[in-house]
């Protein structure tokens, strides 16, 4: 299954930022437009066997098809490793197939597809339900995570002129809402904020400019805190040890 997600996560990642149709128009080579066969689609073999090239005109289609297939497999193993046969494991697979997205994306348009922060609200939504969270909880929690954003994103234009968060992240923090309680907020924050830091120099030291993707930080972080509720509390302990020290 996570071959298959991941297989078709490489269309919506080539096809969403592009305006491509990506759920009706058959995959084909970017270069030659020769429709792909079934031959041409079986995920990591096809790969494997045309030596990443397409079979038709031989242009090379790089290993990032490869990467996000094997990601995909991983994360949901990983799900299936942590969760066991349950139906949180389907939860939280799919919620992995909408995160790997929003990274691929964003780290090539420094964009997050409206249509993945969609899913990925109303995959949260039946987190919660699943979870038995009350209406209350599912309504207020991403509003409050959206105004937080939205605080987070007019401070930093206040500050440096210019915008701290995107509004697809601001989108992102909505659904992030979903899944998350308060208690949880701290560590997210904090996570996401150390994770941009290192993307922050990463990019800098690679020289593509001031602007970097934050979305794949913002991802990291919650799957974390999703996958380890827990390590908010022994956050909170080895702070309070610190301040004591």
């Amino acid at each position: 299954m996570g071959a298959i997600f991941g297989s078709f996560a490489t269309a919506i990642i080539y096809r969403m930022p592009r305006d491509i149709n990506w759920i009706s128009k058959r995959s084909a080579c970017p270069k030659c437009q020769h429709a792909l066969g079934a031959a041409d689609l079986i995920p990591i073999i096809s790969f494997i066997i045309s030596g990443g090239k397409c079979r038709y005109c031989k242009m090379n289609f790089g290993y990032n098809y490869l990467i996000i297939e094997l990601l995909m497999i991983a994360g949901f193993m990983v799900c299936a490793h942590l969760f066991g046969d349950s139906f949180k494991t389907v939860i939280i697979s799919l919620m992995v197939f909408c995160t790997i997205v929003i990274c691929a994306v964003d780290f090539e348009h420094y964009i997050i597809p409206d249509e993945i922060n969609i899913l990925l609200f109303l995959t949260g939504i039946v987190y919660g339900l699943y979870n038995g969270e009350g209406y209350e909880q599912l309504l207020l929690m991403p509003l409050f995570f959206f105004a937080l954003a939205m605080g987070l994103r007019y401070l930093m234009y206040f500050w440096k002129k210019r915008e701290g968060l995107g509004l697809g992240d601001v989108k992102f923090f909505i659904a992030a809402g979903t899944f998350l309680p308060v208690a949880n907020l701290s560590l997210f924050l904090l996570l996401s904020g150390l994770i941009g830091l290192i993307i922050a120099l990463l990019w800098k030291v690679m020289k593509k400019g001031e602007v970097f993707p934050f979305g794949p930080a913002l991802v990291i972080s919650l799957l974390f805190c999703v996958a380890f509720p827990e390590s908010n509390v022994k956050l909170m302990g080895f702070i309070q040890e610190l301040i004591h020290y």
